[in-house]
């Protein structure tokens, strides 16, 4: 049975999955972990969506539960890779197309991949085309997002406007008495109208000589 690579662990355990398998109908995959030591191998397999553990060898209870919790958290991505032929593959058709976007997108590259000035171009067409963030993972950890500038700015006004709701609410719990909307539409006016006056009499322009 072909294996396809996934990534290496610091520990230098090898990570790799089976093609798209079917039994009685239903889709899996295998996912079998690998580390050398001397004179051999540890060595454990899962499968999904089962999470059944077909081989334990050498692997602490601690380490295929850590292992247990990757396979969780990234199942969905070893049957996609699994469904194209590996990550390579994937990577490749990623960078083409939407067929692998999340919410955000989500992609293993290694930090080679990035050398290529074609690669940051191609990087920046998904980030356009998907309206999503893409989340970049090294070692099976995300590690980076990458968006488009409207895309940040969009966020961090969004989040500057809910921080000044959690503050108002602050100041309100504290005992501020609120200030009704009319009278708030009417200052903003006020200052508005001031402003544009202001601008027609000539002030507050910027001064030439500074």
């Amino acid at each position: 049975m072909a294996m396809y690579p996934y990534i290496t662990l610091p520990d230098e355990t090898l990570i790799t999955h089976s093609h798209l398998l079917e039994n009685n109908g239903i889709k899996t995959v295998k996912v079998h972990f690998e580390r050398p030591k001397p004179f051999g191998f540890n060595s454990a397999t899962c499968l999904l969506p089962s999470y059944e553990w077909i081989l334990r060898d050498g692997y602490s209870d601690e380490e295929i539960a850590e292992f247990e919790r990757m396979l969780q958290d990234g199942a969905h991505i070893f049957f996609k890779y699994a469904e194209l032929g590996g990550i390579q593959i994937a990577s490749e058709v990623n960078m083409e197309s939407d067929i692998l976007m999340d919410e955000p997108a989500l992609m293993l590259l290694s930090p080679d991949y990035f050398r290529d000035p074609e690669t940051i171009t191609k990087l920046s067409q998904l980030c356009e085309s998907s309206e999503t963030p893409v989340c970049i993972s090294g070692n099976g950890i995300k590690d980076i997002v990458v968006m488009t500038r409207e895309a940040y700015e969009k966020d961090a006004w969004n989040d500057y406007v809910m921080a000044s709701l959690a503050e108002a609410e602050a100041e309100e719990a504290a005992g501020a008495k609120p200030i009704p909307a009319d009278d708030v539409i009417r200052k903003l006016r006020e200052i508005a109208s001031d402003a544009q006056c202001g601008n027609a009499n000539g002030k507050g322009k910027p001064n030439a000589d500074t």
